[in-house]
């Protein structure tokens, strides 16, 4: 009898000496509170806001900084046709444009001439949603949709890493970010019951893509977002 109480007692003792261990482990992954980012922190937006997809670098087809062609577009303009010593007549060409590179070689076409979007065509949206536009009044209503106001002045050096923590299931995950759009699809399914925190220090670069910037904490990351002063 006193064998088996003896062998129960060691055994409450080993997990008793688990548990601490556990609870320490625990205690050990916890993050700063001062640099948690949680779903309703002030960083969300402003980190969203950087995050979001660049449609600027098609504004001469688009005009609007909200979106961006998916590409192979299709533009229509008028040409004039001198044939055989005739009146000159203006007639209808198309162009197919299928890169964003390519689109600087048309330059001169769409600043110079009358020309018109072939519908239907598809665009990404500031969320990186994919929507199709058949008409002008269906592209008109994205246009005016836009609200976009300051530009952004600052975006990561990538790649980055971020930690998250499940409080409901004490577990911990580490996350490396690649780019714009993982990080914007990361804060946007950020749960109540997650918190995530970055791993110091970041650089953000500069629109001009020469300055750097490096933070170390979490203050003086919402800073810089938030003053998003260009000089």
């Amino acid at each position: 009898m006193f064998k088996y109480f003896s062998q129960y007692i060691a055994i409450l003792f080993l997990l008793g000496i688990l548990d601490s261990c556990m609870s320490e482990f625990y205690t050990e992954v916890l993050p700063d509170k001062e640099e948690v980012i949680t779903s309703d922190s002030e960083l969300i937006p402003l980190l969203q806001q950087m995050a979001e997809n660049d449609g600027s670098v098609d504004d001469i087809l688009d005009e609007s900084s909200c979106l961006m062609m998916v590409f192979p577009v299709t533009i229509t303009f008028e040409e004039e046709d001198n044939q055989d010593g005739q009146e000159e007549d203006k007639i209808e060409q198309d162009v197919t444009i299928y890169s964003l590179q390519e689109l600087t070689e048309y330059q001169e076409i769409l600043e110079e001439k009358d020309w018109e979007l072939t519908y239907p065509f598809e665009v990404v949206l500031p969320n990186y949603n994919v929507v199709e536009v058949k008409n002008e009044n269906g592209f008109s209503g994205l246009q005016n949709t836009c609200n976009r106001g300051r530009k952004h002045c600052f975006d990561f050096v990538y790649p980055i890493t971020v930690s998250s923590y499940a409080i409901e299931q004490e577990q911990s995950e580490v996350t490396v970010i690649e780019s714009k759009k993982e990080l914007y699809l990361l804060l946007e399914g950020l749960s109540e019951e997650v918190y995530l925190t970055f791993n110091y220090p970041l650089s953000l670069v500069q629109e001009d893509k020469e300055n750097i910037v490096e933070v170390n904490t979490q203050k003086s990351l919402y800073d810089i977002l938030r003053k998003n002063k260009c000089d």
